[in-house]
């Protein structure tokens, strides 16, 4: 698991990003601007539009466009489309569409098949795709393993960030995973977190998790994992009416908002692909255990978090 990068290190790529982004909109407007020139000197039609210039100046950079440069991008996206001109919205989501398109030609096989999954809405068309390629293949080409570990990647990249980008891709991918260490016929290892480096708000939750009671124990699991999972949550407050009500859009944050550096917010918030991986950890320390109740309580609340995740990546 890669290590959290800190606020320094934060602000530095994403400048760096900001600034490839300005020369790609500033290099694709003067490549019009000559293009245009040239044609109406010449008595001609101009042919090249803004749509090529944009695709000319995102493939020159093709090798710069890591996972810092689409999460700035997506950000970039949500904001304008709140609150900016549609121009600027319309050349955002064209650099996009051509950023991915650039970065999946060059991407290894088990990549280009999480690609490929997370686009699709429906969690069961997704199993059906991935199943359907797996029986043509008879597995051949298909690494599963390797498919999970790669969307390990992605998620691990979007977690260690103090914001979540796109919350809907990172459930997907989180989504995506767990397909692919489900149809994995080898054993996928989990993450092995170093015993002081297990995620404390995701274990912390996990044992809030197991000491729900009632009737309506599962419902309840599911209303708290909603809200972990679809917003940034700590998983403060445990099982309180506040927290069982489905949470629409972003939650009140706590006084650590006020008091710690902006990059501490990965800490204090329980993130999908953490949860999971820890959780994995649990079961697989409870697998010799005599404590049956414990161990099935355990695969009751994996269950549940895999709705939910499927729930909210449609």
């Amino acid at each position: 698991m890669a290590a959290p990068k800190s606020g320094l290190d934060l602000e530095a790529e994403i400048g760096r990003a900001r600034k490839l982004l300005d020369e790609i909109i500033d290099e694709a407007t003067q490549d019009l601007f000559v293009e245009e020139t040239t044609a109406e000197a010449l008595g001609e039609a101009c042919e090249f539009d803004m749509g090529n210039a944009l695709e000319g100046a995102v493939r020159k950079r093709a090798e710069s466009l890591d996972s810092v440069f689409m999460n700035t991008l997506s950000s970039y996206i949500m904001v304008v489309e709140r609150e900016g001109p549609r121009q600027i919205l319309e050349i955002l989501l064209q650099i996009r569409e051509f950023a991915v398109e650039a970065v999946r030609e060059n991407m290894p096989s088990e990549l280009k098949w999480v690609d490929t999954l997370v686009r699709v809405a429906k969690p069961v068309e997704r199993r059906k795709l991935l199943t359907f390629a797996l029986e043509k293949a008879d597995g051949a080409g298909i690494d599963l393993a390797a498919m999970a570990q790669a969307a390990g990647q992605l998620i691990d990249d979007m977690e260690t960030r103090p914001e979540v980008g796109d919350r809907k891709l990172l459930v997907r991918l989180c989504s995506v995973r767990e397909l692919a260490r489900d149809l994995c016929t080898s054993e996928v290892k989990p993450v092995q977190f170093p015993e002081a480096q297990v995620p404390r708000h995701e274990a912390s939750f996990i044992k809030e998790l197991m000491s729900v009671g009632g009737a309506n124990l599962k419902e309840t699991r599911q209303a708290l994992l909603s809200r972990a999972f679809g917003s940034d949550w700590s998983g403060a407050g445990g099982i309180s009416e506040q927290n069982i009500r489905p949470s629409r859009g972003m939650v009140k944050r706590g006084s650590w908002e006020k008091h710690e550096a902006p990059d501490e917010r990965m800490k204090v918030t329980v993130r999908p692909g953490r949860f999971m991986d820890c959780l994995d950890v649990f079961i697989k320390q409870n697998a010799e255990s005599s404590d049956g109740k414990r161990m099935e309580r355990l695969k009751a609340i994996r269950g549940e978090a895999l709705a939910v995740l499927e729930r909210l990546s449609e």
